[in-house]
């Protein structure tokens, strides 16, 4: 005997498959994500205490600062190490892909002086909250509307996605359409440097946080002058889906040293070759961070050191 599906149980096999729906299968997970947050706390704004004065506003309908700002302690420990213990009066901190202004506001706050934290954002949707954050906390950065780049002044398109972190000069081979792309001016660590130097030329360390969805090899080469001439350390992210680990490679061929904070056993461990990585971004969906120094710099023998589980000096 032949057994024929009623018409419901056709009618629902060809809902499932068809192409039809598509589109409302890929808007789910955003309605959900962002759409019952929006209904819920729609233009409404929560605040953040970061210690030392420094406060951080975000809208409560972002999901992404909603989840971190339970602990914000949690979010990035590896860059709490480092604004906690090198982040001083003599450093210049460049915050590439300030987003909000989370790290800006807190190195703020740690080497106080507006010339020496350069916040550098260029999403043109991410600006106002960041504007925003930047007078709440009296202006004690200074703010930049540009996208780092290996040469200053070339006009770049940003392409600016849905979601906390992927909107960037490099255009995404997803599913995730750009929401408008937007031209901005491109500047480099170098001269963002430079100019920091010129109004404060007593500082003689530089930390770089770079977090700028894919185009970090292009700030490193736009950053080769500083690099050799004073005491750097920038905090990177090599993401998860790049299981090629490009971007740590190129730090390698560049001559640089690479070191991981493993926070889960608090530990600090050098990283040699970009196989390595294989066994830390277990996840495709994260970033990851890593240290990078020139070799027999002080940033470098602090590093070393932390290998062999000395305390770090502050």
């Amino acid at each position: 005997m032949i057994d024929i599906p009623s018409k419901r149980v056709r009618l629902l096999s060809w809902i499932k498959s068809s192409h039809v729906l598509a589109p409302v299968k890929i808007l789910i997970p955003d309605i959900l994500k962002r759409g019952v947050l929006g209904i819920v706390a729609g233009g409404k704004q929560g605040t953040i205490s970061l210690g030392d004065g420094s406060i951080l506003k975000y809208n409560l309908d972002d999901s992404y600062w909603a989840r971190h700002a339970r602990d914000i302690r949690a979010y990035e420990p590896e860059m709490w190490f480092v604004a906690d213990h090198y982040l001083k009066s003599n450093t210049i901190f460049v915050d590439c892909g300030a987003n909000i202004g989370l790290w800006s506001c807190y190195a703020a706050s740690k080497i106080k002086n507006r010339d020496q934290v350069i916040a550098v954002e260029p999403g043109d949707s991410i600006l106002p909250l960041l504007r925003q954050n930047h007078a709440l906390n009296g202006a004690t950065f200074t703010l930049l509307e540009n996208a780092v780049w290996n040469r200053s002044g070339e006009t770049k398109t940003f392409i600016v996605h849905r979601g906390h972190a992927s909107s960037s000069l490099v255009e995404e081979d997803s599913d995730n359409k750009p929401v408008h792309r937007a031209s901005v001016l491109t500047i480099s660590i170098d001269d963002i440097v430079r100019r920091a130097l010129e109004k404060a030329p007593s500082a003689v360390n530089v930390v770089v946080k770079l977090d700028v969805e894919g185009v970090e090899r292009q700030a490193l080469d736009g950053a080769l002058h500083t690099l050799s001439k004073k005491n750097m350390l920038f905090i990177y992210e090599d993401h998860g889906r790049d299981l090629a680990s490009e971007t740590t490679t190129h730090f390698l061929n560049t001559g640089l040293n690479i070191y991981f904070i493993d926070d889960t056993i608090c530990t600090v461990r050098a990283i040699t070759n970009s196989r390595e990585l294989c066994g830390i971004k277990t996840n495709p969906g994260k970033g990851y961070n890593f240290i990078a120094c020139k070799p027999s710099s002080e940033f470098d023998k602090e590093f070393f050191r932390l290998c062999r589980g000395m305390a770090p000096k502050v």
